[in-house]
């Protein structure tokens, strides 16, 4: 028998060997569990920076809102009487028992312009009004009207804020709701377009769109002016991009 180089004996003089695929598999599989590794790593980084940016967006847009919110609330500096539809009529009243005369002085604009001066208010017992028509109160904002009533002994003069709204209804019901709303929008289209569910990003895209447009038209609660369009536009071109582009990737998956 012949004897190998390392001294032991095997057939013909040769060492066994053992096969390439024998030594590759092992390898193979190594390499790809570190790629695995690897993989899932980056995705739970992505993940994490997602989140990370979506809960900034989301904070800084509720803080806009609630600023918006503390803002308004300080305006009013007179007594405060239910909000008024943008564009309709605007009713001026006041009560007084003892009184034989009352008339309002004068109706201010948002902005302290005098829109109306000296009316003469229709007296029913002891209550007084004036009726304002629609076409003064086409600006956003408080307006504030002011009174004069009296009799022969004792007069009384006092002023009240009216707030013209889009839809008629105040602030502090409602902006808890809207805040919810936008923020529960923009969480669900983020989430689904970074984390790759393109159908889902395609709807929540299109819905998004639809509530810029709601936004540029209505306002936000109380609001409607320059800063409300822009967010309407920023909504809009956000969710018109996200499902754009989830639509191009969702039909190249195809």
């Amino acid at each position: 028998m012949a004897k190998t180089k390392s001294g032991k004996k095997g057939e013909c003089g040769r060492t066994p060997r053992v096969g390439k695929s024998g030594d590759r598999k092992p390898a193979r599989q190594g390499r790809r569990r570190r790629w695995i590794k690897m993989e899932t790593i980056i995705n739970k980084q992505d993940y994490r920076n997602t989140m990370k940016g979506g809960t900034l967006a989301f904070l800084i847009i509720s803080l806009v809102l609630f600023s918006m919110t503390l803002i308004q609330a300080s305006d009013y500096q007179n007594p405060v009487l239910p909000p008024v539809i943008q564009g309709e009529d605007l009713l001026l009243y006041q009560t007084c028992n003892n009184c034989t005369t009352c008339n309002f002085t004068r109706l201010s604009s948002p902005d302290d312009r005098t829109l109306l001066s000296n009316m003469e208010a229709t007296k029913d017992g002891t209550y007084y009004s004036f009726n304002v028509l629609g076409g003064n109160t086409t600006e956003l904002g408080t307006y504030t009207y002011c009174y004069s009533c009296g009799n022969s002994a004792e007069s009384r003069v006092g002023c009240i804020d009216v707030p013209v709204t889009p839809s008629g209804r105040n602030g502090s019901s409602n902006i808890a709701f809207t805040i919810l709303l936008i923020i529960i929008i923009y969480a669900i289209t983020f989430i689904s377009f970074f984390g790759r569910n393109m159908i889902l990003s395609i709807l929540t895209g299109m819905i998004m769109t639809t509530f810029g447009v709601w936004i540029i038209r209505n306002g936000i609660v109380i609001y409607r002016d320059n800063l409300t369009n822009y967010f309407g536009y920023v909504t809009i071109a956000i969710g018109a991009l996200i499902a754009l582009w989830s639509l191009l990737a969702w039909i190249e998956d195809l």
